[in-house]
């Protein structure tokens, strides 16, 4: 598995995306606004928006 890591951080420092969007879904024993699903935006390698997935608002800085 950590080959599988190291060669897919490569590939991504290959391509060097500076933009783009990713879901994120914790599973715990937490708070259902810590579990998400939100979605996460970067722009430039800078976290530009981060939104719950189901009501669109914006998730909290804890």
């Amino acid at each position: 598995m950590l080959q599988e890591i190291a060669r897919n951080r490569e590939r991504w420092s290959l391509v060097g995306p500076d933009s783009y969007t990713y879901g994120l879904e914790r599973h715990c024993f937490c708070g259902a606004l810590a579990r998400g699903p939100v979605r996460v935006t970067v722009v430039d390698g800078e976290v530009t928006a981060r939104v719950y997935v189901e009501t669109g608002e914006p998730v909290p800085e804890f």
